[in-house]
């Protein structure tokens, strides 16, 4: 993967993880190529995980 379409994957998956791209806002991922859209798509999806675990904490404290 070239450098370019490294930092087209990292600005969209910021788009998509603060909403900027929102299909509600008339704003779609579906225009950006197949390749690209589901790298951002599983990025943001890790973000959101990371995130969360962060701020809850770990679920492996054995409860």
């Amino acid at each position: 993967m070239n450098i370019l379409t490294q930092k087209l994957i990292q600005s969209f998956t910021v788009l998509h993880y603060y909403y900027l791209i929102d299909n509600t806002k008339g704003r779609s991922l579906e225009q950006v190529p197949e390749h690209i859209r589901s790298e951002v798509e599983i990025l943001a999806n890790e973000r959101y995980v990371n995130e969360y675990l962060a701020r809850v904490g770990e679920l492996d404290n054995g409860i």
